[in-house]
């Protein structure tokens, strides 16, 4: 119903009232969200929207059971945490679950739910939107993320981030080449884990990389393993952002048994 300039006196507050009505139920139907009332667990009202995104009319809503269109696995959480946002004096806080569309095709929606008064009696005031694609991202990621900590975790070399001269990630290769523990080996500036001798050089090589920002080749020093044996590594690192700020990707290979064959036959070929 259209609001109107012009009223007569006595009909003001009433017609004023009605045209909000109008007005407030015009704007439900018009937002891009899900929005429905349900009283006795069933639906009574429904927008255009939440109509779309189920894949019913609304006619066909209204008056069918809300939990219908909840996955039957998520039930139970859903069921909780609605009546747990109802009851809450604190706001309603969203939650998610998967929703079943009238094709069979299963979306994720993110909800929220209140309690509100709707023709004299208690009701729920319900609103969703379609996060299905945001969880597809998310779950790509977490499949990519675990690949890479797959290759990571099994990887022959060890593999370290440095950040501030500090190691702040490692991976198990790491633990087996210097003979500590991953909690010895956190937050250890990586210097310590070269032999003294070897120590300037390494200065100096990274010194070079970080004054022309970019990491182009690889060089061989000697480590230090807790037991107090010495360990031949090449050792290689790219320039990368951890958690915001500059950091190096590290990679060390064990070279100890090349290093060892290499002055053996050097010997060799003195003797």
């Amino acid at each position: 119903m259209p609001l109107k300039s012009k009223q007569a006196k006595g009909e003001r507050g009433v017609a004023g009232q009605v045209d909000n009505i109008a007005l407030s139920r015009d704007l439900v139907d018009a937002v891009q969200s899900g929005v429905y009332i349900v009283q006795s667990r069933k639906f009574v009202y429904v927008n255009p929207f939440f109509a779309k995104l189920t894949g019913y009319s609304c006619e066909e809503l209204i008056g069918t059971l809300s939990s219908k269109l909840v996955l039957p696995q998520d039930r139970p959480a859903v069921r909780k945490k609605a009546i747990r946002n109802l009851k809450s004096r604190l706001g309603s806080k969203p939650f998610e679950y998967r929703f079943i569309k009238k094709n069979s095709e299963i979306i994720w929606v993110m909800e929220r739910v209140s309690s509100i008064e709707y023709m004299g009696q208690q009701a729920a005031l319900g609103n969703c939107v379609d996060i299905t694609e945001r969880k597809r991202a998310e779950e790509a990621l977490r499949e990519n993320e675990e690949k890479y900590h797959n290759l990571f975790d099994n990887a022959m070399e060890a593999i370290f981030v440095a950040q501030a001269g500090k190691i702040v990630f490692l991976n198990p290769q790491m633990t087996k080449m210097t003979g500590y523990s991953s909690e010895e080996i956190m937050e250890k500036p990586f210097i310590d884990f070269v032999h003294p001798d070897d120590r300037e050089m390494v200065f100096t090589e990274n010194r070079r990389w970080l004054k022309q920002g970019t990491i182009s080749s690889s060089y061989d020093f000697r480590g230090i393993k807790k037991n107090g044996d010495f360990t031949w590594a090449q050792f290689r690192a790219v320039l990368i952002t951890w958690e915001g700020q500059p950091a190096t990707l590290n990679f060390l290979e064990d070279i100890t048994e090349r290093k060892l064959a290499e002055r053996e036959l050097k010997q060799s070929s003195e003797r």
